[in-house]
């Protein structure tokens, strides 16, 4: 089973030179247990796919990793949006044997 969940308060806005690690807490989400596996994907507004960023990931738009505690998972680094672009962050776990997933729109901004 799948389960995504637009993230709340998107579209937000990210200047260029702007470097965001975005948190989702899971507690809300189905399922008990450990979070396991979090990665972070960026979009653009068409649906392709930028960048990923896991353990160890990295590229033009994300840098470092997507990390898990408590719960609480803390995006890689959002990284070099380029200004009135708008792209779609996504987060995704495992949770009970469940993929879940977190999305929002960022927009690019000076």
């Amino acid at each position: 089973m799948a389960q995504t969940r637009q993230l709340k308060n998107t579209p937000r806005g990210q200047g260029r030179n702007e470097a965001v690690a975005y948190t989702v807490d899971t507690a809300d989400w189905p399922g008990t247990g450990a979070v396991s596996a979090p990665s972070t994907e960026i979009e653009d507004d068409q649906g392709r796919r930028l960048d990923l960023a896991a353990v160890g990931g990295g590229g033009k738009y994300l840098s470092g990793n997507t990390t898990e505690s408590a719960g609480v998972i803390t995006t890689a680094l959002v990284i070099n949006l380029v200004p009135s672009r708008r792209y779609k962050l996504r987060v995704k776990w495992t949770k009970q044997g469940n993929t879940l997933e977190a999305w929002g729109w960022l927009d690019g901004e000076e």
